[in-house]
Order: C-alpha cells, then sequence, then structure tokens
C-alpha cells in the first residue's frame, strides 16, 4: 500500500458518513460483457469522470503454465519486438505507448488513449495473438534484460521469501519467480518462446478490456470487431490444476541488507472479502505486537487462483526462527478479542484501499481483467458491497482457519 493509500485510509476512517456515502468506482451496472463465438470475452465499462481511456488485452496464461522456464515472460518481450509490422511501431505513430505484464496467472497489454483512438489500439494490441517471428539476435538481447530483471527480483528478501512461501505451499506451481529464474532463462530458446505463445495466446483465453470516457456501445463493437478477428483453432489447453495445500509454512531470507522471514496459509478463495477484512485487522494490530523484533510486517492476500495468506516480518535479524515463533505467538493474539466495531473499522479501510486502487481507467481496467481471467469479472465490480457484508462472525470463522479456535474468545 503507498503512502497515499495510508494517509487517505487513515483520513477516511475517521469519516464514517463520508465513507459510508463514497460512491463504488465500478459500479456492476456501468460494466458490459459479451462473449464471442471464437471464445473470447470483451469487457466494457464507461468512467465519463475519466480524460482517456485504457485498452487492456488480458491472456490467460502467465507464469504458472510454463512450469518454471520463463517462457511466459519471454512471449510478453518478444510479441514486441517479432511482429511486423512493430506493434509498439504502430500505437507509437499515434502518439501511444503500450505496457505490459506477466502474472502467476495471467498476462496483460495495455494502453492508454484519447476515445477516439481505442478502436486503433484495440486492433493493434489483438495482433499480440499472431505468432511472432523469434529472431535469434532480437532474443538474446531481450534474455539479457530479463536476466537483469531476474537478478533485481532476487534481491527483494521480501518478495523471495513470498515465493518459498507459495513454493511449499504449492510446489513449483507457484513457487517459480515471475521473471524466470536465471538458469531457466539461459537454457531457454525461441522453440520454447514459440510453443508457449501456440498453446496458450489464443482467442478462447483472451479477455479484452475497454475503459474509461468511451462511448459504451461504440467501444463494445470496436473491440469486438478487433476481438472477433481472431481465429479459434484446436481445443483450448486446461488450466493447470492448483494443489492442494496445508498450512501454515514458514521461510526466511537472511541478508546483511535486510533479511526476512515469513508464514503462509492456503485459504479458501470464496470467502475473499472476510479475509481481506481480516487482514485489515492484522496490519492495524501486528506491527504493535513485533515491534521489538522486526521492523515492518506485511500481510497479503494476493488475487490469484493460489489463495494463500502470507505474513511477512522485514528487519535486520540474522536468525529468521524466533521471528517467526514470535510471527506465531503475535498473529495467535491479534485474533483474539475482534470485536463488532474493529470489524467496520477494518471494513471501511478495506473499501477505501480498494475504491482508491482503482480511480483510474488502467486500474479499472486491471482488475476487470483480472477478474475476468480468475473467472470472476464481478469481483471487480462487488468488492465494495462483499466488505460491506462481512460480519462479526466470518471474521472471527476466518481467523480459526489460520490459528485455531481460541480458548476463551468471546462469542
Amino acid at each position: 500500500m503507498s503512502l497515499l493509500r495510508y494517509v487517505a485510509a487513515a483520513a477516511l476512517s475517521a469519516c464514517g458518513a463520508w465513507a459510508a456515502q463514497a460512491p463504488n468506482p465500478i459500479p456492476p451496472a456501468g460494466v458490459s460483457t459479451r462473449a464471442l463465438p471464437n471464445g473470447g470475452l470483451v469487457v466494457v465499462r464507461r468512467d465519463a469522470s475519466a480524460p482517456l481511456c485504457v485498452v487492456d488485452l488480458w491472456i490467460r496464461a502467465g507464469a504458472t503454465d510454463d512450469g518454471g522456464t520463463g517462457a511466459a515472460h519471454a512471449v510478453e518481450h518478444m510479441v514486441f519486438k517479432g511482429s511486423t509490422p512493430g506493434i509498439d511501431d504502430a500505437l507509437e505513430a499515434a502518439g501511444i505507448v503500450a505496457y505490459a505484464a506477466t502474472l502467476a496467472d495471467a498476462t496483460h497489454y495495455l494502453a492508454t488513449a484519447p476515445a477516439d483512438k481505442a478502436p486503433l489500439v484495440a486492433r493493434t494490441l489483438c495482433r499480440v495473438l499472431n505468432a511472432p517471428r523469434i529472431d535469434p539476435a532480437a532474443w538474446e538481447l531481450e534474455r539479457r534484460v530479463m536476466l537483469e530483471e531476474s537478478e533485481r527480483s532476487r534481491t527483494d528478501a521480501v518478495a523471495e521469501v513470498r515465493r518459498a512461501l507459495s513454493a511449499r505451499l504449492f510446489g513449483s506451481v507457484y513457487g517459480a519467480p515471475v521473471a524466470g529464474s536465471p538458469e531457466a532463462l539461459k537454457a531457454l530458446g525461441g522453440a520454447g518462446i514459440a510453443a508457449f505463445h501456440r498453446r496458450w495466446y489464443r482467442a478462447d483465453r483472451a479477455i479484452l478490456v475497454v475503459a474509461g470516457n468511451v462511448d459504451a456501445a461504440a467501444a463494445m463493437d470496436g473491440a469486438v470487431a478487433a476481438l472477433s478477428a481472431v481465429k479459434a483453432e484446436g481445443d483450448s489447453p486446461k488450466d493447470i490444476p492448483v494443489p492442494a495445500a496445508v498450512g501454515p509454512v514458514e521461510a526466511a531470507v537472511i541478508r546483511d541488507d535486510g533479511s526476512a522471514a515469513g508464514l503462509a496459509w492456503p485459504v479458501d478463495g470464496a470467502d475473499a472479502a472476510a479475509l481481506e477484512v481480516l487482514c485489515e485487522v492484522l496490519r492495524s494490530r501486528l506491527p504493535g505486537r513485533m515491534g521489538g523484533v522486526a521492523r515492518v510486517v506485511s500481510v497479503s492476500h494476493p488475487w490469484q487462483r493460489a489463495a494463500l495468506l502470507a505474513i511477512v516480518a522485514q528487519g535486520s535479524f540474522t536468525d529468521g526462527e524466533p521471528v517467526i515463533a514470535a510471527l506465531r505467538k503475535a498473529v495467535a493474539a491479534a485474533t483474539l478479542g475482534i470485536t463488532a466495531s474493529d470489524v467496520a473499522a477494518a471494513a471501511r479501510r478495506s473499501r477505501w484501499s480498494w475504491w482508491l486502487d482503482h480511480e483510474t481507467p488502467a486500474e479499472q481496467g486491471r482488475a476487470l481483467g483480472l477478474g475476468a481471467a480468475l473467472g470472476d469479472v464481478q469481483r471487480a465490480s462487488l468488492e465494495p458491497e462483499r466488505l460491506n457484508a462481512v460480519t462479526l462472525a466470518d471474521v472471527r470463522e476466518a481467523a480459526e482457519r489460520l490459528t485455531g479456535p481460541p480458548a476463551s474468545a468471546p462469542r
């Protein structure tokens, strides 16, 4: 959470009446979807308050689908380098810059543009679905860039602990770095990149999102035309199954410039709202209970198929075991005595965090696209309402799944 979000959440939590009247920036009534004959999905959300719009193409394939080879991230790089004419060139000629990101479960390509350029952007981004030309020299240059990215990610002790926790819960499916390990990238060749693209980059695994200051009907027509032009061929590959997991698990990374240690539990994705409120309770309570042991304590419940809740402590410690032991005690103590007012305050902070995250068309497009990629496009619209409906009993039940039933908790 950024400093801005911390400040805003703190200020707004003191204004209950204001928070209760806050508009939802992604109201369900403002989101239109259309399933296409080729299996693709188009999602449009008009936001008249935004000066521009975002076009965001999502592919339901990410780092968990490449077997740890780094091919998912390599495809993201190479579709821009290996297309003719270049996707970047076509957009830059219109004054538009495209971005892309590889996630665990999906990859997306987006560009912000004036509303009248949305059809052009949609057509251009859909060319990502065409087979790229993997030029050996271009790949060697991109490989160096990706190796640098991979090395940078290994300097983040918190990120490394989170990866280790995921690996211990779900095995290599979720434990490999999204950018690919250096060893895997050095072994990856053009044939492996092409094979990943051929298998996963299909119309029936594509979601095209348009969000922002657009005419909803015109934006829908333009996006439908762009994605409909992609032919569906053969049977769609099945999602890589997420292994069953038992927790909690623990992991630590000890470094001279800062260490991290943490715990993680597998959780039921269906309880996302109650878990997010519980996370807010823990965020407010844990730092004070870990002050003598760790400098920072982070609580995360990432939106992904392999649902987990991770708590990671940062500091200058040289032994992770006592920190993990202190975390276990702090979590157990922090979940005791949660009251209805605690839940109301945490739900209010969660709502404002959600709203502030999705103010811009880019963030709204990301929420809608990721939701659709994970099979729950409505979550992006309904999460604030779901947070409103969370009860004290819901949060206590979620807490008990982490720590077990308390010996003497009030009911």
